[in-house]
């Protein structure tokens, strides 16, 4: 992989804002992972690199406090991540790119988790990723897909709108 990829890639990783959760020797594991879900998106479905990726980051991965991530932490990190990648650098390719941009996922954080239980009344008594399990996170993304289609948005268009929209009101 090109320097410029690698660049890209760690970049990306940094954008999460998730390294902060988990163990310090992680974000290299990490990122090379990031690399590996970039190359398979030629000739897998997105579906297929995103639930590979979370089990992967849920097994492989330790939070500060030595435990494993949940499904929701290990999401956002390759949600957020190829959001950079794909929707704003077009990774892998231009082709590939648009042909997957419309699978990609909302990245959730904390600021819309808590618009998701307060405009659709999931996930009531949730307040951090880490209480998200894959059923759960499943369900928010269902949510989120509405809202962009009822704005003519993809999810990851979304994305963009809803984060400043929650996290930076008033700024």
């Amino acid at each position: 992989m090109s320097a410029k990829r690698k660049n890209i890639v760690e970049i990306a990783f940094a954008s999460t804002a998730m390294a902060r959760v988990f163990a310090p020797q992680s974000g290299g594991q990490i990122c090379q992972r990031l690399e590996s879900a970039l190359e398979q998106l030629e000739s897998a479905p997105y579906q297929t690199v995103h639930k590979e990726f979370c089990r992967w980051f849920i097994s492989a991965i330790k939070t500060q406090d030595g435990g494993a991530p949940s499904f929701a932490q290990a999401a956002k990190v390759l949600d957020v991540a190829m959001k950079v990648m794909v929707s704003y650098c077009h990774l892998p390719n231009a082709a590939t790119a648009q042909r997957v941009l419309h699978a990609l996922h909302c990245g959730i954080d904390t600021g819309i988790l808590r618009h998701l239980r307060q405009r659709h009344g999931v996930a009531r008594g949730v307040v951090t990723l880490s209480a998200i399990d894959e059923q759960l996170y499943g369900e928010l993304q269902r949510c989120l897909r509405r809202e962009a289609s009822a704005r003519g948005l993809l999810a990851v268009e979304y994305d963009d709108e809803l984060w400043r929209e929650v996290n930076r009101a008033g700024r």
